[in-house]
């Protein structure tokens, strides 16, 4: 169905994309440093009591844009989508106007952007769109590279899976995604050779 429907994680697509327009990184480096304050702990916390999926910081920690990349897109931390935005943007009123705007400008018309984690289902979003979502992901070298990963080595936590659980046998990516009101979200990238010449599949299933 064309119908838009809540996207749960998948949204952290988006907010990669917009967070890198605002700040550009490339491939092999980290970016500059993020220091997380007391309002990025509490919001920490309010994800942990909602039954969200987090990455553990404390005030005062710093962490580089590809680290918090890597939090954003490989462990689906909905705290760091939230820091992200704002640090890119410089509140999340901004943000989302940035990130409203950014799909528009790609055609991406079924879209709305309500949060930067997609914990609101106010996010809504179609399968026709996330395909296009996800080509603009596999279209930049850094983010096809972060979400190629499986694990993340998190320092207190040891080495932590991404929640993509296919990664491996050539998917290649991207997203997944689930909360009560979307359901099982989910954005693949899957290399396969036709003809002697590799291509890479995008697919989406919602609901």
């Amino acid at each position: 169905t064309e119908t838009p429907k809540p996207i749960a994680s998948t949204t952290k697509m988006v907010t990669a994309l917009v967070v890198l327009k605002a700040k550009p990184l490339q491939r092999g480096q980290q970016g500059p440093d993020i220091t997380l304050s007391a309002n990025d702990e509490a919001i920490y916390h309010s994800y942990i009591s909602q039954g969200g999926s987090v990455y553990p910081v404390t005030a005062g920690e710093v962490i580089s844009q590809r680290q918090a990349l890597n939090a954003l897109l490989v462990m689906s931390a909905n705290n760091i989508a939230d820091l992200l935005a704002v640090w890119a943007y410089g509140s999340m009123e901004a943000y989302l106007q940035a990130a409203n705007a950014y799909v528009a400008e790609n055609g991406i018309s079924h879209t709305v952007i309500s949060d930067a984690s997609g914990f609101s289902p106010k996010t809504t979003s179609t399968a026709a769109d996330l395909v296009r979502i996800g080509q603009l992901i596999m279209q930049d070298p850094l983010l096809k590279e972060v979400v190629a990963q499986k694990s993340l080595t998190i320092p207190g936590l040891g080495d932590v899976p991404s929640t993509n659980i296919l990664l491996g046998d050539g998917v290649v990516g991207i997203k997944t995604g689930n909360t009560d009101e979307a359901g099982g979200c989910f954005v693949i990238a899957v290399t396969h050779v036709v003809d002697g010449e590799e291509i890479t599949i995008i697919a989406a299933v919602m609901g």
